[in-house]
């Protein structure tokens, strides 16, 4: 593969995250812990985690 060609390909690949990164600006808020905020000393096999998502644009989801 020649250097332009290459070059051409890191500079689509650098412009599709750039867009894939301001067309989704979610943030995490409200960790949680076994329903607590700030939780100390968790005993709980399986612990309960919980999380809300706050998006910039509406009908915004988190997939896996």
């Amino acid at each position: 593969m020649s250097i332009s060609t290459r070059l051409v390909l890191c500079l689509l690949a650098w412009l599709f995250a750039a867009g894939q990164a301001e067309a989704g600006k979610m943030a995490v808020k409200s960790l949680r812990c076994e329903y607590r905020a700030d939780p100390q000393g968790i005993d709980v096999r399986q612990p309960r985690l919980g999380w809300n998502i706050e998006a910039d644009e509406r009908a915004q989801a988190q997939s896996a």
